[in-house]
This record gives C-alpha cells, structure tokens and sequence, in this order.
C-alpha cells in the first residue's frame, strides 16, 4: 500500500488551512488508514512532523493535530507497530518554546482525547515524554487562563509521578 495524499500533505508540514482540510474533506475515512511503514495515522504523522521535516513549523504541526483529533478523536488511541501512541510522538520534539504555545494546546487535546494515553508504555516501556516536559512548564497554568473547560483546570504536579492519577482538578494559584 502507498501513503495516501492526506499521509503526504501532513508529513511535508501543511497547515490545515493550506489544503490538508480539503484532503480530509475528499476522504474522511484516510484518517483512519495506517501507512504501511510504521502504522501510521495521518494523526502519528502530524505529531512527529517536525522530527520528519525540519521546516515544519510549530503552528503548521499543531493545526493538523488539533483538527485531527477534533474530527477523529478515536485516533489518539492507535498505536504504531512500536505501539506509540501519537502522544509518544509528539514528545519526542517538544521544547519550552513548542509547549507554551499552539502545541502545547494541541497535546492537551490529544490528552482530552484519550486521559489513559499519559501512562501509555510502548515497546520499550517508555511513557509519553511529553508528560514530564508539562510538568516541568506548567503547560496547564496557560492553558487554563485561555481556556475554560474541565481539561484546562487540571494540574500535573510537578515532582510527582505524572499518570493519570496526577492529572486533577486543581488551580495553578494552588500551586507551590
């Protein structure tokens, strides 16, 4: 099998807007078609964009991440042939500077998709890498002043094991 256009139109770093969103309109169901390499949603794609394609932008990764889980939430829960979650992915390449903004929303919607990807292990008994890259920028501190829903007012505590069960309802004034 050859990789579908909307495998391609994420994987070169498209925005959304700049014709991934009329490939997803064309053939919604490619969102749930694994490339055959790695097993690969469009969803794994758009995570690991900027490992792939070093001009990638931020923005560009978060938009399609954003709007994939958004039409399909139920691919935040497909691992790869590795059995990574697109959650694994997205942690391979996070900085400060990634996480404090668009991304960093975006990887909380992946979360809001699917809470249990967080404890998630793949292959190599590896957690997301992402979850202690929130911990250690207080992601959901600006998360929960631009967003008012029950995801954003969770708190990853920081120097504490972050599973699911460190995920709850708190205030970052709360925080020490």
């Amino acid at each position: 099998m050859m990789l579908l256009p909307l495998h391609l139109a994420v994987m070169s770093g498209k925005h959304w807007t700049d014709g991934v969103a009329s490939l997803y309109a064309a053939h919604p169901r490619a969102a749930s078609i694994p490339e055959p390499m790695h097993h690969w949603l469009p969803l794994h794609c758009a995570a690991a964009a900027t490992k792939m394609n070093a001009n990638t932008t931020n923005y560009n990764l978060a938009s399609v991440v954003k709007a994939l889980v958004h039409h399909r939430p139920e691919c935040a829960t497909v691992v790869d042939c590795y059995k990574r979650l697109p959650l694994h992915l997205m942690g391979a390449t996070a900085n400060q500077a990634k996480l404090a903004n668009e991304e960093g929303s975006a990887v909380l919607d992946v979360i809001r998709a699917y809470p249990e990807a967080v404890d998630a292990r793949d292959d190599a008994g590896a957690v997301p890498s992402v979850m202690q890259k929130l911990k250690d920028y207080h992601l959901h501190c600006q998360w929960n002043k631009d967003h008012n829903d029950e995801m954003s007012s969770s708190i990853i505590q920081k120097n504490t094991n972050c599973t699911a069960a460190t995920i709850m309802a708190s205030s970052c004034s709360q925080e020490a």
